[in-house]
């Protein structure tokens, strides 16, 4: 007998992406890192000093 787990959506959660294209996936991962409370501060001097690096 297979064991199967159901995935519960919880609506009013916060901002929704897209998890069908890598980009969705990549908005995603940005945002809880951001959100992280170990790494966040660390992730958002990260990503300001790439966006300083882009022209």
């Amino acid at each position: 007998m297979k064991i199967r787990k159901a995935i519960i959506p919880a609506a009013g959660l916060g901002t929704r992406f897209d998890m069908g294209n890598k980009l969705g996936i990549m908005k995603a991962n940005c945002e809880v890192a951001l959100d992280h409370e170990e790494i966040g501060e660390d992730f958002k001097k990260y990503i300001k000093e790439l966006a300083a690096s882009l022209d």
